[in-house]
């Protein structure tokens, strides 16, 4: 629940405030002047009636925490003091001023209700239509204790309490473990550092538990993962041990995923901390005495974490460019082209592909101007090393979108002499782009045809097998295609999210048959995947490429990699329809086996979906966590009327206000997850029985409390909360 006071929300406000002046000392309450602050829910569409009164002395201190319903006669109506908050010695005291002051002087509390009304009015956009409030002075307020609440519930309230409150370790690396269950980073790193060195990485689920436990509690966290970096860095450079600095980058990586988690979900503070992670980055790293190497390390995970990049490393950066070329007293010799001794350097690496260099150049280019990106992108256009020249055109996937436009009019006007390679590449992407750079490509594919270049044709694919994953909690899938490539494999790897597109795409070697098998296994484990078909494949990548163009994404250049390595250069954007892909089953269910859908085939699989979560792998993550969840979870415990029921109201509000609003989605995903089952040969779940549940989901008759599967993510969806809170 985000609460906020009501003069922040409304600074114009002129309404008197309750005040307490105390001329000399009573009671335990010492003397001195006492406001009571009004804060108020803003939760969008949450309509919990209730008040926050937050007292404060003259020094600002807060000294009680008052928690009062506007309905009177339910078990948390109160006003009572809310044990989730400090509270003073002299707390209760107050308490019985603000109750006396309410009771003797009912305008007050008419001034609450209308300002309940104001602020839930401002919030949702539109008039308070709630039930009317008791009249002032018809009902008499009296103190109530704080209600019961199961011990469980209580711990994770005061974890949330502790959380808003931003109550944050201060410890220093090195100084051994702190009280209680927060670890310090000092040992997450060396717990890292062994699981690393023996290649246990099934552990590292549990240690990033761990991680998240220490970024969410130490506020010193992003200064200790700092020095640790930096650390690391000396030590590489002085003894050629690169351990230490691999896992602090590793633990950087893993940082960042958690973060960008954090943000998809909502979660409060997590843009406070990714910014200032990046602006530590800029001070200490790219502006301090670090190596050339430490930062091209970090540049390239702040890519692949897809988290924006601030303008402050930008600036960092061109900042040690001139301190560098300062202190190394480079000056440009006249007719000397700048680019040259890049392109120098980049041949020297000995790179292998244009995707390769790409990678090399984001590296180097990815936080200068993108003016200056741009006009070095064009000399990679003309540049005599063909490898370079080749990867000129690839930068239509750089991850900004105003290089990603400048590469594809680039590209339009000096597309008469590109090879073979590139023009293949531009015909295969053209639509996967956005209508204005796809017809810049258009004319560049024009172009290179009126120049009589020919299209180099893509190889045929002899074996290969396609592994899909299911469709996660996040709305995430990924797939892995391995094909046999002299010796050994290489297996194709494609990650499709909900909200961005092809989120990832990278080709992985596998040298040998017993490092496929290793891969194959390793990858079972970890996300479930069944052996499917490219059908599907190619059906999910479309549906991704749509789904990006629209947004504006792009995916990466590898994508293009993958697509030649596959044969497939008929990838385009094409949107999902639940309604058609159901209609599309029904019919081929219909035709061959039409006694699977009677209506006692759909009413006995709705009745066991409800053990499917525990039952099936591909079910782990089908629960939903972000920060509208936590606030319907707390506001539903906190209205329950009877404590040991809270944990099913909480269940029946995340079934009414979380997944009935977000039904559609799910919809799609048992939709989708039909067909992912119908594309394998060995399904855990027959398919059709998930498409009888993607059926139901999408009757709207059917009460979404009355499907048992949707019962059961409620339930794990507040396990998870619960889960979360206690660590």
């Amino acid at each position: 629940m985000s609460m906020q006071p009501y003069q922040q929300l409304f600074p114009k406000s002129t309404d008197n405030r309750m005040t307490l002046e105390i001329s000399h000392k009573g009671g335990k309450t010492p003397k001195g002047r006492y406001e009571f602050i009004e804060f108020y829910c803003t939760d969008e569409g949450c309509d919990c009636r209730r008040v926050l009164i937050v007292v404060l002395n003259s020094k600002l201190q807060g000294k009680a925490v008052i928690s009062m319903g506007l309905d009177q006669g339910t078990p948390f109506s109160g006003p009572f003091l809310d044990d989730s908050h400090p509270q003073a010695p002299y707390a209760t005291e107050l308490l019985e001023f603000f109750v006396h002051g309410v009771n003797r002087h009912p305008e007050f509390l008419e001034m609450i209700h209308c300002h309940y009304k104001n602020v839930r009015t401002k919030i949702d956009g539109k008039k308070y239509c709630g039930k009317p409030f008791p009249k002032p002075g018809s009902v008499r307020i009296i103190i109530t204790p704080p209600p019961d609440v199961p011990d469980e519930l209580v711990d994770m309230f005061n974890e949330i309490a502790e959380e808003q409150k931003n109550t944050l370790n201060t410890r220093k690396i090195g100084s051994g473990q702190a009280k209680g269950k927060i670890p310090y980073l000092q040992d997450i790193f060396e717990s890292y550092l062994l699981v690393m060195g023996k290649k246990r990485y099934r552990e590292l689920e549990q240690l990033q538990n761990m991680l998240r436990d220490c970024l969410m509690n130490n506020r010193l966290f992003i200064d200790e993962l700092i020095a640790m970096l930096l650390q690391g860095d000396r030590n590489s450079e002085k003894n050629d041990d690169v351990t230490q600095i691999e896992t602090a980058l590793y633990i950087l990586g893993d940082t960042l995923e958690l973060l960008r988690v954090d943000l998809e979900r909502n979660r409060p503070g997590t843009t406070g901390i990714i910014t200032r992670l990046q602006k530590v980055i800029a001070k200490k790293i790219i502006l301090g005495d670090s190596s050339a190497g430490l930062c091209t390390a970090i540049t390239n995970i702040l890519m692949d974490s897809r988290i924006k990049l601030l303008p402050i490393l930008e600036e960092a950066n061109t900042k040690r460019m001139m301190r560098d070329a300062e202190e190394q007293n480079i000056t440009m010799m006249p007719g000397v082209n700048p680019a040259e001794a890049l392109f120098s350097s980049l041949e020297e690496m000995g790179l292998e592909s244009p995707f390769d260099v790409v990678e090399q150049m984001l590296q180097i280019i990815i936080l200068i101007p993108a003016n200056i990106q741009t006009a070095l992108l064009a000399e990679m256009m003309g540049a005599k090393n063909r490898l370079i020249r080749d990867a000129g055109p690839l930068m239509l996937f750089h991850p900004s979108t105003e290089v990603r436009r400048n590469v594809s009019e680039l590209v339009a006007e000096s597309a008469e002499d590109i090879s073979p390679e590139t023009l293949r590449r531009l015909i295969i992407s053209r639509n996967w782009f956005p209508e204005g750079i796809r017809a810049n490509i258009d004319r560049a594919i024009a172009s290179a045809r009126r120049g009589r270049v020919e299209c180099a044709p893509l190889q045929t694919i002899v074996e290969a097998k396609v592994y899909a994953s299911p469709v996660d909690g996040a709305f995430a899938q990924s797939f892995q295609t391995i094909v046999p490539k002299g010796k050994g494999f290489v297996s194709c790897a494609i990650l499709l999210k909900r909200g961005h597109g092809v989120a990832d795409s990278f080709v992985i070697e596998l040298p040998s048959k017993q490092e496929m098998n290793n891969f194959i296994k390793e990858m079972n484990e970890q996300g479930a995947f069944i052996e499917s078909s490219f059908d599907y494949l190619d059906m999910r990548v479309c549906h991704a490429l749509a789904e990006g163009a629209k947004l504006g994404n792009s995916p990466n250049c590898h994508l293009i990699n993958v697509a030649e390595i596959l044969g497939r250069d008929q990838w385009k954007g094409v949107s999902f329809d639940p309604a058609s892909a159901l209609e599309e089953m029904r019919t081929a269910l219909t035709s061959s086996s039409p006694a699977l859908i009677e209506s006692k085939n759909m009413k006995k699989t709705i009745e066991e979906s409800g053990e499917w979560l525990g039952r099936y792998g591909f079910t782990d993550s089908w629960f939903e966590d972000d920060s509208e969840l936590d606030g319907v979870i707390t506001r539903s415990i906190k209205k329950s009327r009877k404590p040991n029921d809270a944990g099913w109201d909480a269940v029946e509000a995340i079934l009414a206000l979380i997944l009935e609003k977000r039904r559609d989605i799910w919809i799609e995903r048992t939709a989708l997850c039909a067909l992912w089952l119908r594309s394998a040969k060995k399904p855990p779940v027959p398919w059709h029985k998930m498409y009888l549940l993607a059926e139901a989901l999408s009757d709207r008759a059917i009460p979404i409390k009355e499907i048992p599967l949707m019962v059961a993510v409620a339930f794990k969806s507040l396990e998870a909360l619960l889960g979360r809170s206690k660590r």
